[in-house]
């Protein structure tokens, strides 16, 4: 893993007092980060269209729904 990636799942342990993330929400952050991580790559060297943007940005908000903890939390 990356280090910015073990930050981000440690931050998300923290976030839900010390509950590990499994299953299912763990491989879906661990996709979304991936994805996440290829299209900043592509946005560096050329750019993002507005459809990618918009991708982009729901991405973020279902890993930041993710690092929360509601999810867990409603399960």
């Amino acid at each position: 893993m990356q280090p910015g990636l073990v930050g981000l799942l440690y931050r998300s342990y923290k976030r839900n007092g010390g509950e590990i993330m499994t299953g299912y929400r763990f491989s879906e952050m661990m996709r979304l980060v991936q994805e996440q991580t290829e299209a900043l790559e592509k946005q560096t060297f050329g750019g993002f269209t507005d459809e990618e943007m918009a991708e982009f940005e729901e991405r973020q908000e279902r890993i930041r729904e993710l690092q929360s903890g509601e999810l867990n939390r409603a399960a």
